[in-house]
């Protein structure tokens, strides 16, 4: 019994370790933090370093920040009521 429960909270922390957070959630909308959560989870391996955060107007930023092959990218992209408003 507590070797199953041990497996169950692992496997638990690990799921909730992979889902890509919104820094600043609660000033967005629901459903651009979900769009820029998908969008974070199905990036390549090489862009691990990216990130979302939302500003106090509602507006979830996107940064890009991927590497790799001796190349890099470095960018921004902005998301507001389901619609990207800015691409940096």
């Amino acid at each position: 019994m507590d070797v199953r429960i041990i497996a169950l909270v692992a496997a638990l922390f690990v799921v909730e370790t992979s889902v890509a957070q919104v820094r600043n959630a609660s000033r967005a909308n629901r459903a651009d933090i979900a769009q820029a959560e998908k969008f974070l989870a199905e990036l390549p391996p090489a862009c691990a370093k990216s990130h979302a955060y939302a500003d106090p107007d509602g507006t979830v930023n996107i940064r890009l920040i991927c590497s790799g092959s001796g190349k890099a990218m470095d960018g921004l992209v902005a998301i507001r009521n389901g619609r990207v408003i800015r691409v940096d």
